[in-house]
């Protein structure tokens, strides 16, 4: 099987954020899933909804702590 340029790009940003939030890129990696088409794996869309959301609670938190003074 071979991933397809999605799959490829969601790895990519998994390890940006990793390396972002300086966290264990496997622990990002296991979250990670994919479902089957014809031979090429893509990312799920369940996944991928969760993925944003996390980045968007992220994001928040980060806008929260500068507001306050912490960054």
């Amino acid at each position: 099987m071979k991933l397809t340029d999605d799959s490829i790009s969601q790895l990519i940003r998994v390890l940006q954020l990793a390396m972002l939030t300086g966290t264990d890129i496997t622990d990002n990696m296991r979250q990670m899933r994919f479902v089957k088409n014809d031979d090429m794996l893509s990312p799920d869309p369940e996944y991928l909804e969760e993925f944003e959301a996390g980045l968007v609670r992220l994001e928040q938190q980060a806008e929260t702590k500068k507001d306050v003074g912490f960054m």
